[in-house]
């Protein structure tokens, strides 16, 4: 009795939620839905940290300290985000949402080699 997991696999990801309409015209929307990346149809978590990769570039020249403090600020502002459209789409922590993706990209590359 062999149990299909990619039938399970399909299963689940066929209740995916919507992706909300605001996206495109509130700029928090886009914010949480990764500054687009969060619409991408295969693995949005993945595009979104693709997408973090050249917003990192344009910070990597910032001495440390201040990498650090933008950091910092970044993953509260993402926090603050993700939860008020969660809260407003009703739908917790959404595929497509992947703001933290960019957060978690940049405080990963803090621990970077500078010029990496």
């Amino acid at each position: 009795m062999a149990i299909n997991i990619f039938k399970k696999f399909r299963a689940r990801n066929a209740a995916s939620p919507t992706i909300p309409d605001k996206i495109w015209t509130d700029p928090i929307y886009f914010a949480a839905f990764g500054f687009g990346s969060g619409i991408a149809p295969v693995a949005p978590g993945t595009v979104g940290t693709l997408f973090a990769i050249p917003f990192y570039l344009l910070l990597r020249p910032l001495p440390l300290v201040l990498y650090i403090a933008f950091v910092v600020a970044f993953v509260g502002f993402a926090s603050w985000v993700s939860e008020k459209v969660s809260r407003d789409i009703e739908f917790h922590d959404h595929p497509g949402m992947c703001i933290d993706e960019f957060a978690g990209f940049f405080v990963t590359m803090t621990a970077a080699p500078h010029g990496f």
